[in-house]
């Protein structure tokens, strides 16, 4: 087993293999998967080839060809099945997301788009906020990317991590900022990498943990502490 099918095996599972864990058929999956719970995050082909809405199509070693789902996603097929509702499903998960986000804009960094300076929403930037999350839920982007997408609220967390590191490093090609001591800078990687997943092979040269996470964290490993 290579290293991309051994990444796959120990987060993701096959269709198959996935409604079993989740007590369902790989029919009332496919029901499910993408309108109202999470869809596949990785496609292997017959090809050989691996691929995401992430990234792009990449060779896949010696993963077997199928639809791969995240492992850890299990409690929204459980959810979905039990509400029997798309829309349900939408109103619960932007609910929970834009309550989390309203929390992070007091503790972790400014979302001057969705909130203003009183905390209160601004529609137009909470809507656009939650409704793409709400599609980057279905298609399994956050399966992919997010280190426990169990609950919208993590999923929000390691988001809004990601944005305001990329704000103060400038998309990680800074650790020389005046918005963040080192000391803080440091804090703050680390607890985006433990929000995020490591990425397979396939994709880590491209991913957000090589650029925001390993390679800050190399530069920073040249400097006396502040």
């Amino acid at each position: 087993m290579d290293a991309i099918a051994a990444y796959l095996a120990t987060h993701f599972q096959r269709e198959e293999q996935f409604a079993a864990h989740c007590g369902i058929t790989p029919a009332d999956l496919r029901e499910l998967a993408g309108t109202a719970a999470p869809g596949p995050s990785y496609a292997v082909s017959a090809e050989g080839m691996i691929s995401s809405r992430v990234f792009s199509t990449s060779p896949a070693g010696d993963a077997a060809p199928g639809f791969y789902f995240r492992t850890a996603a299990s409690p929204w097929i459980a959810l979905a099945k039990r509400l029997n509702d798309a829309h349900a499903m939408h109103d619960g998960f932007t609910r929970e997301f834009r309550q989390a986000l309203a929390g992070l804009n007091q503790t972790t960094w400014r979302l001057v788009d969705a909130f203003d300076d009183e905390g209160n929403e601004i529609p137009s930037g909470i809507q656009q906020r939650s409704e793409s999350a709400w599609q980057s839920f279905l298609d399994g982007t956050f399966n992919l990317c997010v280190a426990d997408p169990s609950s919208a609220s993590s999923i929000a967390r390691k988001e809004i991590l990601q944005e305001k590191l990329t704000a103060v490093t400038h998309n990680g090609s800074t650790i020389a900022t005046d918005a963040i001591s080192r000391n803080e800078l440091h804090a703050l990687i680390l607890d985006y990498a433990g929000s995020c997943m490591p990425f397979s092979p396939a994709e880590y040269p491209h991913s957000s943990r090589k650029r925001l996470v390993d390679d800050l964290l190399t530069r920073l490993g040249d400097l006396q502490p502040a």
